[in-house]
């Protein structure tokens, strides 16, 4: 049955006249009329006489219209609670994220948020550097979660997370270092690099680290357009790659990178606006996830001794 024609009849029994209903219901009277002869075909019989002093109900009109009424209040009482509930409800944190954040990490967001906002979902969405950055300042997304330093300049910002960088080549030799031997940044100076894009925040990463450790970048020509293709490239002999352990398929050829003996890391964070809604929020999952960082994966690059080691701006 239609809810409209049940307020169309309550409406005729209000106003006395199809016209002054037709009127408050917003639709012409005929529209109104029809409506009217449907419900009394459904239920069998007519609801309303007209006569020389307007509408009156009939004998079944005056049995069924305050049957009627009742359920439209109490329909009307069941919407207004549910739009209460639904205002009542978290909506969800929107998080942006580069394609370089790991697995575990993001797993790890997930428990954050349902222990210091339980009810609220996250809704994840990844995409180019510059779109996340240009999303958060329009407040379309709540939070980033992306390496250090990829984000504008004024965002509130907290090192949530670090991991050991490893360099990529199409294999070891058997009589040379193992998989477990570091390699000095001065060493992966001499071969061509297979940068990506700027859109997942690798490749400048990498240039930063060369930049401070007062190298020259050597590369491979081409271009790949996501970091996730690497692997792929470095397997064909194109060239070499930087990547963060958690990057790395298992049983790749990569060693971790030292810098003067020091470890190179990528380091992530989160970053919001300072005004933002759920500010307070935010915060509170960052730090969680900052108690993730293990002593271990503390390392060197620009990226981390200038602001990263200090966890905030």
């Amino acid at each position: 049955m239609n809810v409209m024609l049940l307020r169309y009849a309550t409406a005729v029994m209000r106003e006395g006249s199809f016209g002054r209903a037709a009127r408050f219901c917003g639709v012409t009277q005929p529209a109104l009329s029809n409506g009217i002869a449907v419900l009394e075909r459904t239920l069998g019989g007519r609801l309303f006489d007209r006569g020389a002093r307007g509408v009156t109900p009939t004998p079944l009109g005056e049995r069924l219209l305050p049957l009627i009424e009742n359920t439209l209040r109490d329909l009307d009482s069941v919407l207004a609670e549910a739009r209460l509930a639904a205002d009542q409800e978290p909506r969800p944190l929107h998080v942006g994220v580069s394609t370089l954040i790991n697995r575990d990490l993001i797993e790890e967001l997930f428990a954050a948020v349902g222990a210091v906002a339980p009810g609220r979902t996250v809704s994840l969405r990844a995409a180019p550097m510059a779109d996340l950055r240009d999303a958060l300042a329009q407040s379309t997304l709540d939070v980033l979660l992306t390496p250090v330093g990829e984000a504008a300049r004024g965002f509130q910002r907290m090192l949530v997370d670090r991991e050991p960088v490893v360099h990529v080549t199409p294999g070891l030799a058997e009589d040379g270092p193992g998989e477990s031997d570091p390699i000095d940044l001065r060493e992966v100076a001499a071969l061509p690099l297979i940068l990506p894009t700027d859109a997942c925040g690798l490749a400048p990463f990498v240039r930063k680290v060369f930049a401070d450790g007062g190298l020259d970048l050597r590369t491979y020509p081409g271009e790949a357009y996501d970091c996730r293709v690497l692997q792929d490239w470095v397997a064909l002999g194109l060239g070499s790659a930087l990547l963060p352990r958690s990057k790395v398929t298992e049983g790749a050829a990569a060693r971790p990178v030292r810098l003067a003996g020091v470890p190179v890391v990528m380091a992530y964070e989160t970053c919001w606006l300072a005004n933002s809604p759920l500010r307070a929020e935010i915060a509170a999952v960052s730090r969680q996830l900052s108690g993730r960082l293990r002593p271990g994966h503390a390392g060197r690059s620009v990226l981390v001794t200038r602001w990263a080691a200090r966890g905030r701006p």
